[in-house]
Order: structure tokens, then sequence, then C-alpha cells
């Protein structure tokens, strides 16, 4: 095959349709997912760190959740902000589905 050849492919191998699948299968939505909070650096402590939540609410929900818990107002401070982490590895949007996220990351 030489350097200038390309391959079209038709379709997406098995298991990586097979993880789509279930990254975008709709959750029900009476479920719920549990959240266990973790706080990293000088970031306060919650009192409870596990709740639980529709599996159809968003991600924003979840932060501004939080944001209520550590006594932080809406608008933020300057200087003052909140990062959430989904297993300590990435940020997800705010218009990402907890239920998505939660099979994406279990």
């Amino acid at each position: 095959m030489a350097l200038t050849t390309s391959i079209l492919l038709t379709s997406l191998p098995p298991d990586v349709t097979a993880a789509l699948a279930i990254a975008t299968a709709p959750p029900p939505q009476n479920d719920k997912v549990t959240i266990r909070f973790q706080s990293i650096g000088n970031a306060p402590m919650l009192k409870r760190k596990v709740f639980r939540i529709s599996s159809g609410a968003k991600f924003g929900k979840v932060v501004a959740f939080l944001r209520k818990q550590l006594g932080m107002d809406e608008g933020g401070a300057p200087g003052e902000g909140l990062w959430c982490y989904v297993n300590q590895s990435f940020a997800p949007g705010l218009d990402a589905e907890v239920g998505g996220l939660w099979r994406v990351s279990s």
C-alpha cells in the first residue's frame, strides 16, 4: 500500500459500535445515580459526601447543588471557581446527562 492510499471505513468496528450504543442509550427517567463528592486541595469538606440524583438530570444541576452545599453564591465572586471532575479524570460539560456520565465512567 502506498503512502498516498487511504482506507475508507464504511462502518465502525463492533467494539466501538457497542460502546457508542451503551454511552448514547437514553436512561430510564425514574433511575437514580449515586454521586460521591471528594474534595481536593484546599476545597472545603462536605458534611455528607454521598447523594442521589435522577439519571436524566444535567451535570449543571449537580454543580449548582454543590455550590449551594458549599455556601458559594450562584454568581461566584471573582477568583472563586468550582471545578468538578468525573473519576478525577475529565470535566464534563454542564449539559451532559448524569446517567450518561455514570455509564461511561463505570
